[in-house]
């Protein structure tokens, strides 16, 4: 924590240290266990978004960016008569933030700028105008189970040969 500013460290760490979907974001985040560093990079983009961007509340804008990015259907792998189908499956509201945090988590890497953080907050920013790679990631998902919407009789099938 030498790199970062006092008025990051006063800023971060009272703001989110309780929340569960900070927490459970940043151990989606952190690459190889260390969440210290993944911790300091969210710290980073939330301090990114109120001072560069003037966003008023960073953990609205994470928690809506979330909701933007969840999907609603999510597709099940099933081989039937050899073939590999993807039944689409409605998701609960557990799961649908699950995948959520995993296209956020995939589309602020796949980000070109510098830092992991500013990529964050370019990421969180385009949540905002539902755009983005995270909602491409959705937008496809959603794509595939429309695609493969004739298949969902198979998934019940399955369920009553049990």
């Amino acid at each position: 924590e030498r790199g970062v500013s006092f008025s990051l460290l006063r800023f971060g760490t009272m703001m989110f240290s309780r929340d569960p979907v900070v927490l459970k974001f940043i151990k989606k985040i952190s690459v190889h266990n260390d969440e210290v560093a993944a911790r300091k990079v969210v710290q980073e983009a939330f301090f990114m978004l109120k001072t560069k961007y003037g966003v008023a509340n960073p953990l609205e804008c994470l928690r809506e960016g979330l909701k933007a990015c969840s999907p609603a259907v999510l597709t099940k792998r099933r081989v039937v008569a050899g073939r590999a189908l993807n039944i689409p499956v409605p998701c609960d509201e557990n799961q649908g933030r699950k995948k959520g945090l995993i296209f956020l988590r995939e589309g602020f890497r796949e980000r070109r700028e510098s830092t992991a953080a500013e990529r964050l907050c370019k990421e969180l920013l385009a949540l905002q105008k539902m755009e983005g790679n995270s909602i491409n990631m959705r937008d496809n998902l959603h794509r595939m189970a429309e695609s493969n919407r004739a298949f969902v009789h198979f998934l019940s099938r399955a369920k009553s040969r049990r």
